[in-house]
């Protein structure tokens, strides 16, 4: 597994061929189950779902999501339902989901313009800020991602060191935390010039 680079999924895929639709891997201290059927999957994923809710506690989704605080990785709890709800009712409800509308036909116009702007001048028509946040993501990403010695044994702390893989991840959310910092002052900033207005009428 080690050696299955960019695409695991391939790897799995031929483990699958061969074992089945089911299969327990073991990456270190760290235990897998592999399913690649549907069927299988519905019943993991709907009628055992709670057993399978907890993602384990590895040292790049600790640092990059500060202590599992994403819904993604934090475990099941009363943080995480919390925390899914609020998604569900401030950013998937159907009524948000339709507001985004618009920001689709930009995002849609903008990979457009992109193809266009690399085809005609070999170079993409993207501001500095997103440049850094897409740069920072690939980069969290690949670290994230593939195989470590610290989060195959993550219960040895000294190997999160010795790796340097600590390190390396500490400084991955500088770039992408200190534009989206940016960003939230920018919203604060016109939220209160909003309220200000908005008391001058009163």
């Amino acid at each position: 597994m080690a050696k299955a680079g960019s695409a695991p999924h391939h790897a799995f895929r031929n483990l699958a061929r061969k074992y089945g639709p089911i299969m327990h891997l073991q990456f270190g201290e760290i235990s897998a189950v592999i399913v690649s059927a549907p069927r299988v999957e519905k019943e993991v994923l709907k009628t055992h779902n709670l057993a399978f809710t907890s993602m384990p506690k590895l040292i790049s989704p600790e640092i990059i999501t500060y202590n599992y605080l994403d819904v993604s990785f934090s475990p099941y709890g009363g943080y995480w339902k919390q925390m899914r709800k609020i998604y569900n009712l401030e950013l998937l409800s159907a009524k948000n989901v339709q507001s985004f509308s618009s920001i689709r036909d930009e995002e849609l116009f903008a990979f457009t313009n992109n193809v266009v702007g690399r085809a005609a001048f070999r170079d993409r028509c993207k501001d500095q800020a997103e440049v850094i946040l897409l740069n920072a993501d690939d980069d969290l990403m690949a670290s994230a991602g593939g195989f470590d010695v610290a989060n195959l044994y993550p219960s040895i702390k000294i190997l999160r060191v010795i790796s340097g893989l600590k390190s390396k991840l500490m400084k991955l959310p500088q770039k992408s935390d200190k534009v989206l910092n940016k960003i939230i002052n920018e919203h604060k900033e016109r939220l209160a010039n909003k309220e200000k207005f908005n008391q001058g009428w009163i």
